[in-house]
């Protein structure tokens, strides 16, 4: 059985909800509508840009028929360190990306976002040595694997940080950093 508190703190937050126009992000009014399959995108940087694209239009979807909003995004991998040693011969990379966005308004040419976003990824590989003192083929190979592995998810978490930022702003407001 709910308190007498507990009924009053849900309807009081129910009118916050309410009183500050709050819109869900998924569903038939939210402003992700006007930017699925209308958003035309461009990718460049130092990280094979169709990938990301291919991520991004995964999230947007493909643009079909008129597009009424552009977004540029610039990525590059601005920090890739390690290998910092851990024990047992593990070690730990750590690679950085940054991407700077830009979403335009194409009905009427204004940019209704800009900002830029950071994100990083890890992987973990061993170096086991042999007799020469020389890092074994396939330990080369297992850590080109695993960094590809840690871009390739840099790559989705990007991707997800600037959709989910996008789709947050409500179409035909003044929002911008």
């Amino acid at each position: 059985m709910l308190s007498r508190w507990k009924i009053i703190g849900l309807v009081t937050l129910c009118l916050l909800v309410a009183g500050c126009e709050f819109t869900p992000l998924y569903g038939p009014d939210s402003p992700r509508e006007s930017y699925v399959n209308q958003t035309d995108i461009t990718v460049t940087g130092n990280l094979d840009p169709r990938k990301l694209e291919s991520v991004l239009l995964d999230q947007f979807g493909k643009p079909t028929g008129e597009r009424s909003h552009h977004l540029t995004v610039d990525f590059v991998i601005s920090d890739e360190s390690g290998p910092i040693m851990g024990s047992g011969g593990v070690y730990q990379y750590i690679v950085i990306g940054k991407a700077k966005v830009a979403f335009f308004d194409l009905n009427n040419g204004d940019l209704i976002y800009s900002d830029t976003i950071t994100a990083r990824a890890r992987w973990i590989s061993s170096k086991e040595k042999d007799e020469d003192d020389m890092v074994k083929r396939n330990e080369v190979l297992a850590n080109l694997e695993a960094r590809d592995d840690a871009l390739n998810r840099l790559r989705r978490l990007m991707a997800d940080r600037i959709y989910t930022r996008i789709i947050a702003i409500k179409p035909n407001t003044d929002i911008q950093q």
